[in-house]
């Protein structure tokens, strides 16, 4: 009983934060409630924070706007958290970028292959996107992510500025885990992608040796399939 009364106050609470962001937003009710719909938001934890990004809010003539929400908890002796703070602003506007997503190949190697997939929504308005190998295919590498938009909304923007690197030709972002058929691309390399029409270049900004350069130290280039 203790565990579904806590349940109900924590929809209580956030419930009445979005009928604040709702009113904050100049909604009226006229023809219709307004509504936030959590489940096409992006939402993360840390710790004792909830993080909302993107919640799609209606208003009362059917206007949609998009909100970000945090939400502090503390937690008492006995274990019972609570809300503490919060905040609610409108969420930043998307950052478009030319990515395609789909199934890209290297020209000269049909074992070589990589699924592009996203937008995802990122931090700051970003956009995320993700490469995984096709299958049973070798790609190179294997899985990662990257963010469009200024290196300063990136979530490796200290990484990145301390590499002394400033070219706006990429979007940047990590390697998750490296492929088995190239020397280059290990796990955690910092990596820059770009992409003209349909093909996907996918520059190393990281030596062998796990030092960040300004300067892409290895490259693979990709052809969109149709």
């Amino acid at each position: 009983m203790r565990r579904l009364s806590l349940f109900r106050r924590i929809d209580r609470l956030w419930l009445a934060a979005f009928a604040a962001g709702i009113s904050w937003s100049g909604a009226h009710a006229q023809t219709s409630t307004p509504t936030a719909q959590f489940q096409y938001s992006a939402i993360t934890g840390s710790n004792s924070v909830i993080n909302a990004t993107r919640v799609p809010v209606t208003d009362s003539s059917g206007k949609v706007s998009y909100w970000d929400v945090t939400i502090n908890f503390t937690v008492s002796a006995d274990g019972v958290p609570s809300t503490a703070s919060g905040s609610l602003q409108p969420s930043k506007a998307l950052k478009v970028s030319s990515f395609q997503p789909g199934t890209y190949k290297l020209s000269t190697d049909p074992n070589f292959a990589v699924v592009l997939s996203g937008p995802g929504i990122g931090v700051a308005g970003t956009t995320v996107w993700s490469i995984s190998s096709a299958g049973d295919l070798c790609g190179a590498p294997s899985s990662s992510e990257w963010w469009t938009g200024p290196i300063v909304d990136n979530p490796l923007a200290t990484r990145i500025t301390t590499a002394k690197i400033s070219s706006k030709d990429y979007s940047y972002g990590s390697v998750g885990t490296n492929g088995n058929c190239w020397p280059f691309y290990n796990q955690r390399d910092l990596i820059g992608a770009s992409q003209v029409a349909g093909t996907l270049t996918i520059s190393d900004f990281t030596d062998i040796g796990g030092n960040d350069h300004s300067v892409p130290q290895a490259q693979v280039t990709l052809v969109l399939q149709p």
